[in-house]
């Protein structure tokens, strides 16, 4: 909708209930007076609407495209766009009497005919609002005007940590053992109650002013007391985020346990330690299928300065064999708790996300945010899922013992180092939404994917076995001209 003239805007303006007619009324005729000619144009009201407080800037955009409706939803005022991701979208709320700020997620009206997605909403609003823990954003509850349903959030002041290593470069890794001992915690408290988050990812995870990292998007968590699952409801096969799913959810995402969050903050902490995720380059099956059968490269060699002991931990997090990870989040915790002891440092931080790599003396102004960039969910195509299948049924134990190096065994790809400034960011998480693998594509998924994977030189055994074979012939050949002559 394009740009309306002045007065299309002040009807729309009246009609939002955003200004109280008499406030509005007195307002421009002051901005007449010191304007000294007619109104002709919004922009020569904005500058004291905004000023003033009656608008805010996206409120006022809003209006000057033509929109005069949707500013309300139940006792709340929206006031500008913080995000959206493949479920819902994020605004910036204030209580219209208490004045309270809020982050308000709301279900796109398209999506409420779906049953699967509004009975996630309602189990995201459900299994937050029984989460009270300082490292996961509270839910104050969830509404319903008309057809349209959202729910009122914590608003935290940060940014995501995608958002943090794209925009600002490398974090010191102390400020990455802090957030991710944070994370452990608030999510030993989560499956304490019962609940899988079954999406860990760095556009989950928000760290505000004061260094906390925050836990948000239960969209996809799982209750053990629910005795049917949406996933299992829907015949949803597999959900999650594929750049930081685990081998076993890649399979069936409805019949898995805390050590599939435990691999996905592995992948998260591989993340912020390297800046981009365990299997950067490929596509989507790809990337899920080297989930099942490939060790990612060396956090050392991305990342100089990392000790040897937290890239134990991380690769410990990401084993293939749920059994060979950490028993659970307490101890991933337990055990970040000490090394950071042992720097003099405390899982509770005062600083807010510093910079292990600065390309500019410029501080970076941090916005207000409530992270959607990489939510939603859908179902892995058939062939996909078989060959992650086989994969997994096929692939020789990767869990090698602390210290042992096998990563010769993979093809490893890396990316440039990604410094602040950099045009480059790394690549963003694909989720699994609604994404099909291409029709018109006649080469088959595995021919794909195995055509890369380095060939095997022929043993002693193979030789051994022709030269064998030779002799026989051979024998066979002498044993016929006897008989001929």
């Amino acid at each position: 909708m394009g740009k309306v003239g002045i007065k299309k805007f002040i009807e729309g303006l009246q009609q939002s209930g955003l200004v109280p007619t008499e406030e509005l009324r007195a307002l421009l005729s002051k901005v007449r007076e010191d304007q000294k000619n007619p109104l002709s144009d919004p922009d020569q009201v904005r500058e004291v609407l905004v000023a003033e407080g009656l608008l805010t800037e996206w409120q006022f955009q809003k209006l000057k495209s033509g929109r005069c409706r949707g500013f309300f939803l139940g006792d709340y005022k929206l006031l500008g766009h913080l995000g959206t991701g493949g479920m819902s979208t994020v605004y910036l709320a204030e209580h219209v009497t208490a004045g309270q700020k809020r982050a308000v997620k709301v279900l796109p009206r398209k999506r409420v005919g779906k049953r699967s997605y509004l009975e996630r909403f309602r189990l995201e609003a459900k299994a937050t609002a029984r989460l009270n823990h300082p490292n996961i954003v509270k839910a104050y509850g969830i509404g319903q005007d008309n057809d349209t349903y959202f729910i009122v959030m914590e608003l935290i002041e940060g940014e995501s940590l995608s958002q943090l290593v794209r925009e600002r470069g490398p974090i010191e890794i102390v400020d990455i053992v802090r957030y991710t001992a944070q994370v452990a915690r608030a999510l030993k408290y989560a499956h304490d109650q019962g609940i899988i988050h079954r999406d860990i990812k760095p556009g989950n995870i928000l760290v505000e002013e004061g260094g906390e990292a925050k836990l948000l998007d239960l969209g996809l968590a799982m209750s053990r007391e629910q005795g049917t699952s949406i996933t299992q409801l829907y015949d949803e096969k597999v959900i999650g985020t594929a750049d930081y799913l685990s081998p076993e959810q890649a399979l069936d995402s409805h019949n898995v346990d805390l050590k599939t969050d435990i691999y996905s903050l592995g992948c998260t902490l591989y993340f912020m330690l390297t800046g981009h995720p365990p299997f950067p380059v490929g596509s989507l099956a790809q990337r899920i299928a080297m989930h099942q059968s490939r060790r990612p490269a060396d956090v050392i060699r991305r990342r100089a300065d990392c000790p040897e002991e937290i890239r134990d931990i991380c690769n410990r997090m990401m084993r293939k064999k749920a059994s060979s990870r950490y028993e659970d989040c307490q101890e991933i915790f337990e055990v970040l708790s000490r090394w950071l002891a042992s720097q003099g440092e405390t899982v509770t931080g005062s600083m807010y996300a510093t910079i292990a790599v600065r390309g500019t003396s410029e501080e970076t102004e941090t916005g207000v945010t409530a992270s959607e960039e990489e939510s939603g969910s859908a179902v892995l195509g058939d062939e996909a899922q078989a060959l992650a299948r086989s994969l997994d049924e096929a692939q020789e134990p990767l869990d090698a013992e602390p210290g042992e190096d096998r990563a010769e065994d993979h093809e490893l790809v890396f990316l440039p180092t990604v410094e602040v400034g950099d045009a480059t960011p790394p690549p963003e998480a694909v989720d699994l939404i609604d994404v099909n693998l291409p029709e018109d594509d006649s080469t088959s998924l595995s021919q794909r994917i195995t055509h890369r994977r380095p060939s095997k030189k022929l043993g002693m055994g193979f030789w051994l076995g022709i030269f064998a074979l030779f002799c026989v012939v051979l024998g066979f050949l002498i044993a016929l001209v006897s008989l001929a002559t």
